[in-house]
């Protein structure tokens, strides 16, 4: 199954990603998602990389 995730590669660009998504393990259990939402405070913070380096959100960017 191929899934889809929005990676900011460098400061003010942005990608879709296509991933393959693993199979589960025991005791865990794959859903599906129909609709998600971007927020304009977490994702735009990314995209413009305009936070204090180094911090947790390098390892979104």
């Amino acid at each position: 199954m191929k899934g889809y995730r929005v990676v900011f590669p460098v400061a003010n660009s942005v990608e879709i990603e296509e991933f393959d998504v693993r199979e589960p393990s025991e005791g865990e259990v794959l859903i599906e998602s129909v609709a998600t939402l971007i927020s304009t405070g977490t994702e735009l913070t990314a995209l413009t990389g305009d936070f204090p380096k180094p911090s947790a959100w390098s390892m979104y960017v």
